[in-house]
């Protein structure tokens, strides 16, 4: 009997650096049918020989979670609200330099 959370289909692991730790530590990532399923420590990697923090860990987890931003969104009458990635790169690139002028950013 296979356990029901199995997950069946081709694996393949890839050797990259986890962009959530300050060090970048090298890990290797499982991917099942185009989804990473577990991220561990890459031996081969000088600076963390294998081990890996946490949030390694959490960054695999933050990948999948429901609550991810899944687009853009810009902040109309005091309210966060969906808008197409154009409208984002639009409105990022008219008002980007009005308030840089200004002397901040945001």
């Amino acid at each position: 009997m296979q356990p029901e959370d199995l997950v069946k289909g081709q694996d393949n692991w890839y050797a990259t650096l986890c962009r959530h730790c300050p060090s970048s530590e090298g890990v290797l990532v499982r991917v099942i049918e185009g989804r990473a399923k577990k991220v561990q420590g890459n031996p081969n990697y000088p600076t963390n020989a294998g081990k890996q923090s946490a949030r390694c860990d959490a960054g695999l987890q933050a990948l999948y979670h429901p609550d991810r931003l899944s687009g853009p969104l810009l902040r109309i009458n005091g309210t966060l609200q969906p808008v197409s990635w154009d409208v984002a790169l639009d409105t990022l690139q008219n008002q980007f330099p009005l308030k840089w002028k200004r002397g901040s950013p945001w």
